[in-house]
Parts: C-alpha cells; structure tokens; sequence
C-alpha cells in the first residue's frame, strides 16, 4: 500500500502531494491573511489618534467660557465636526460623531470583524434599553422612537415592545428573540430595581461580544478584553449595590461572569462584606486595588468607578500593545473613542452650566502618558 502511495508514475500520489503540500501553505499564511486585513485599519486608527484624552488639549477646552467657542475648539480637529445651540443638542452631535466613527471602523475593518461591530452597536443602544425596561417596571408608556437607535436589531424591537400591551406579550416577545429567560425574568419583574435591570442588560451585552465571531488571530486580544470588562463591571456592580445596601442574595445575581482576576469565590468574599473601603482592601493581590485604596470615597463611590473606568484605558494600551497586528490598536481605538466622547459631552454640560475648572477636571478621563 505504502509503495503504491509513493509511486511517482501514479497520479494519485501527487494528487495526495498537491493537497498536503496546499493544506501545509494554508496553516502557515492564515495568521498572515489576517494581519494584512488589519494594516490599513490599524494604520488610520493610529494616525487619526484620540487627541481629547491629551491632557493639554482638554485644558483648552475647559478655559472656553461659551458654547460656541467650544464647538469652534472641537470642530477645528478632523472628523470632530459638531453643532448645536444648547449642551443638549451639542451631546447628541458628539453622539453622532462616535456613531460615525464606528460605522468607519466596521467599513474598514476585515468582514470576519463584523458581528464584534454588531454587538458594539448594541452596546451603544444598551442605554435605551435600560430606560424602556425601567419603562415597563413602572409600567409606563414607551416614549423612545425607535429611530433614536443606532442598531437595527434595536430599532426592531423598540417597535415589538412598544406595541405590547402587557407584560405577558413582552415576555412572549423577547423569548421570540432568543433573549435568555434570566433576562426576562430580571427585566420583567416588577419588584426589581433599576440596578438589577441594568446589570441583566450588561449581562446580555458582554454575552454578544462573546459570542462575535473574530478572525482566529483575533480571539486572544478579545478575550483579554472581554476579560477586563467583566472585572471592571463586576467590582463596580459590587459598589453600587452595597452603597444602595443590597442584600447579600441580590449582590451575588449581580455577578456578570469570570474575568480576569475576579473569580466567584472571590466575588463572594465581597459580597459578605458590608463596608466599602472593607471591599477595596479585600482586593488586595489584584493589580486593581493598587489604583483603588488611594482613592477618596468620603462622599461617593463615583471617583472609585472613575479609577476604575481610567483602569480599562491603560488595560486596553497593553492589549493593544500585545496584539498591535491584529486586533489591539481596533479595541484601543474604540475605547478610546468612547471615553474622548464623554469627555467631551462632560465639558459641554459644565460650561452651560458655568461650571468652574476644577469641579469639570476631576470627571474626565485622561490617557497616561
């Protein structure tokens, strides 16, 4: 049988040949398929840079005294073109710009990198269905129109739940949407509260990013990322939820998935704890409470969920730095974007507010360089 495989003169032999020598090539140029699909995005992405975490341009920004010299600042970067008249208006531009910037992304980026760009444009919607869930808690009538969403997928059932006409249709409607039934045990009770409807909406968001296909390269970088987000979420849902002096049951439904340096076990121990500077000493051996147990929690957890929200960016620089030809500089880039966002919505709210310097400055989030 072996002499008759290798005989030269038998065409099969080189048919056999042909493929293993096919498959061979295959396994060693795929990484090198995907990477090419990432130089030009990557290459955009690095040059078109996130100028509004730079601590120096921001520090112009805060010495604008009105709203126009402020859209005059921002406009005068490309691809920041903004309008309006009130800081309501002016949000919702800002809004339009990071919409914008994603769709680029989703265009430039290889086709494997679609369905990660559909569970970001979910992630983007997640605020609207936080509110029309709270909506239905307190059985109100949704008021959101569904074209104020970015998502198809959300505009889609924005029309199904505001044509419900009780709790029992929205149930029957999410589980025609493939929603998990602890979601819609979570979101359609009555008795929970705003907190737990948010986090089953977290839940539901960090469950698509899973489940996105990537290319095969890619799935390191977006599990590490995903990985940080899960820690990230998990400690400030554990905040939140023991400064609002949740039980100890509720506090441990809260819990969104394993991360990186949070296991449940760990979480637990947490959550058996009731004094917050308890919890951030708990953390001790994580590379989280380094960044923590200097912070000031005298009259809010807020600046202990902003070191923590500061802590995602200088984790996404090293994922991205881990992964810079693939996957990494894409995650940077968009989690940059959001945070430059913010920031910039943060100061257009305090100069219509007339807000001093150092009362804006503490809310923003910066890159470290």
């Amino acid at each position: 049988m072996l002499e008759f495989l290798l005989d030269p003169s038998n065409p099969f032999t080189w048919i056999l040949i042909t493929g293993i020598i096919g498959g061979a090539i295959g396994v060693v140029i795929r990484p090198f398929i995907t990477t090419i699909g990432f130089v030009y995005p990557n290459a955009k992405f690095e040059a078109m840079g996130n100028p509004f975490l730079d601590e120096s341009i921001v520090q112009r920004l805060l010495e604008v005294h009105d709203l126009k010299g402020f859209i005059e600042q921002v406009s005068s970067f490309k691809d920041y073109q903004i309008e309006g008249e009130t800081s309501g208006e002016i949000q919702s531009s800002l809004d339009r710009v990071l919409i914008r910037f994603i769709y680029e992304m989703q265009r430039d980026s290889p086709r494997k990198m679609q369905e990660f760009y559909d569970a970001v444009l979910q992630r983007i919607d997640s605020y609207l269905l936080k509110n029309i869930f709270r909506m239905i808690n307190r059985e109100e009538e949704i008021d959101i129109p569904p074209e104020n969403a970015v998502s198809n997928k959300t505009s889609e059932l924005i029309k199904l739940l505001s044509s419900a006409e009780n709790r029992e249709e929205i149930k029957e409607i999410l589980y025609n949407k493939g929603f998990p039934s602890d979601f819609i045990d979570s979101v359609t009770n009555p008795e929970n509260a705003p907190l737990i409807i948010d986090n089953a909406v977290d839940k539901y968001i960090i469950s698509l990013f899973k489940k996105a296909k990537v290319p095969y390269s890619c799935l390191k970088g977006k599990q590490e990322y995903i990985d940080r987000l899960l820690d990230i979420y998990n400690i400030q849902i554990i905040l939140r939820a023991k400064y609002l002096n949740y039980d100890e049951e509720t506090c441990l439904k809260l819990y969104i998935g394993e991360g990186k340096e949070l296991p449940y076990w760990k979480y637990k121990e947490l959550v058996q704890l009731s004094d917050i500077s308890q919890i951030i000493s708990q953390l001790d051996g994580t590379s989280y409470y380094n960044y923590m147990k200097n912070v000031s929690i005298k009259d809010s957890i807020q600046p202990i969920i902003m070191t923590l929200d500061k802590l995602l960016l200088l984790s996404i620089r090293d994922i991205s730095i881990d992964n810079y030809t693939t996957i990494g500089p894409t995650l940077r880039f968009l989690v940059s974007k959001e945070m430059e966002i913010r920031n910039l919505k943060i100061i257009a709210k305090g100069i219509a507010e007339g807000l001093p310097t150092e009362f804006i400055k503490p809310l923003l989030i910066l890159e470290e360089r």
